[in-house]
Formats: C-alpha cells, structure tokens, sequence
C-alpha cells in the first residue's frame, strides 16, 4: 500500500507536520489533568502520519507506552498483527489516546480527564484529517462522538461499508466512525475472539487504505 505522500500537496504536508509537532510540545507539557507522576510517568502524545485515512483512538497509555507509543506491546500485539496483517506499520496509519497522560495503577479515565484532554485529540484528528477513525474502547467512543456529532457510525464487527455510507462520508465533511473493543479486553478476557477481532480490524484498515488514502 501507498504511503499516501506522493498524493498531497507539499506544502500541506508540511503544515500538518508543523502543526502536530506544536500540539505534540503541547501534550508532553501537559499539567493539566494532575495524572503524571512527574520523574515517573509522562504523557504519550499520537504516533504516525500526519496523511494516514485512518486513525485509531484508544483510553489512555500503558506504563509501557510511557516514551514510546500509544499501544506499545501487551494489547498493542493486537493492532500490530491487525497492521502486519495487511502489511502496514505503526508509522503509516495514525495512533492516539482518549486522554494522553499515563493514569495511575492503569486505571480508566474520568469524565473530567476526558474533557481535559479533548483538545488534543480533536487537534490530532483535525491535522490527520482521516476518513475513518476506530475507538477502541467506550472512554474512546466517548470522546469521539464529542468531536463528532452526528457522524455516520459503521457496526462493529466491520463489514464493508455500504456505497450509501459512503456517499454520506462524501457530504458530511466527518470521518466514518467505528467502534471496537478495547484490545486489553480481547486479549485478557475473550482470548478465543483474538483471530476474529485481529481479522475485523485488518479489514477496517485495509478498506480505509482502498477508498480513502490520498
């Protein structure tokens, strides 16, 4: 698959890049939410390409993630072999979070971390600009039907959207939504729906990818 580069104009690519390398300064500042533990913990700004058609939108980041990227191993074993699967890196698509700052004992984010960090998010997507953005989880979805309002959410499992979903991605000027579950909860509590759910996410990637990569 394309990397999507060769399509846009340079100078909008540059801009994007410009833009997200502000908002990243941005997110590894943050002492907003009191989540970082400081000289322990950090915050994990969005990973990829700033053109991908694709983002993936998880909680928060794991002690892991922590200087790396969002999904760094544990649960991110599952977006990678969703990516391997149809021959695309981590760097290609775009990875974020709900909320960027690592939370103590890994716990879920509150309504007020959400809120929080809601500007970042709706930056990073507004910069990325994709046709097709997955939330994993229900903090993920939460956030992103705040940003989105009203956009055309596809089932999960994933299937093909229809040519009228598509036409209406067309007019609404908004990404396709579509939720997933949390990878954590596949990987820790349906371990038998690993090849399914690693085959569903593929096939949302691989879509985004056909129809919709610049």
């Amino acid at each position: 698959m394309g990397d999507g580069v060769a399509m846009i104009d340079s100078a909008d690519f540059a801009s994007r890049k410009r833009r997200m390398a502000a908002r990243r300064r941005r997110i590894l500042a943050c002492d907003e939410c009191s989540a970082n533990d400081p000289g322990i913990t950090a915050a994990v700004a969005g990973y990829g390409s700033v053109v991908s058609p694709v983002a993936l939108v998880g909680q928060a980041p794991a002690p892991k993630c922590v200087g790396a990227r969002p999904f760094t191993e544990g649960s991110g074993k599952l977006i990678d072999a969703a990516l391997e699967a149809v021959d695309l890196s981590p760097d290609r698509v775009f990875i974020t979070n709900a909320v960027h700052c690592h939370l103590p004992d890994h716990r879920p984010p509150t309504a007020r971390e959400i809120a929080t960090h809601l500007p970042h998010l709706r930056d990073e997507l507004d910069i990325v600009s994709p046709s097709l953005v997955i939330g994993l989880g229900k903090h993920a979805e939460k956030a992103l039907r705040s940003i989105y309002p009203g956009a055309v959410e596809l089932r999960w499992p994933f299937t093909t959207p229809s040519a009228r979903q598509a036409q209406r991605l067309e007019a609404a000027g908004a990404p396709l939504l579509l939720f997933a579950p949390h990878p954590n909860r596949i990987r820790q509590w349906e371990p038998a729906n690993k090849p399914m759910y690693v085959r569903r996410l593929a096939s949302a990637l691989a879509w985004a990818w056909r129809c919709c990569a610049p």
